[in-house]
């Protein structure tokens, strides 16, 4: 009986520091990466005007579509699988007039 609880114990006890060196070694990583994690706030987005042959970037805040030197401006989403040496897009995003309203009102 007194061997079993000995074993109990020790598996109890393996059980937990495989669980600390697991919590240590996902601690350790998320350090490591400092910078390179992509934060939540973004205060800026790209917009286009002739379909993502060109872009530019502007607040994010903004509803589009809307009037950008007299065109129509909608949002664009990019992708890059090379750090930014290249990007393709990954869909536009424009508000219905309906939903416009009803940002507008909240």
């Amino acid at each position: 009986m007194k061997k079993r609880r000995r074993s109990n114990r020790k598996s109890i006890g393996v059980a937990v520091a495989g669980v600390l060196a697991f919590a240590l070694a996902g601690y350790l990583i998320f350090q490591a990466m400092g910078d390179k994690i992509p934060h939540g706030k973004h205060d800026k987005a790209f917009y286009t005007v002739d379909g993502g042959a060109t872009s530019f970037i502007d607040r994010a805040n903004l509803e589009p579509p809307f009037d950008y030197q007299g065109k129509e401006a909608i949002r664009v989403q990019f992708f890059t699988c090379d750090g930014g040496k290249t990007r393709f897009i990954g869909w536009f995003e424009k508000f219905s007039p309906q939903a416009k309203a009803t940002l507008s009102t909240v």
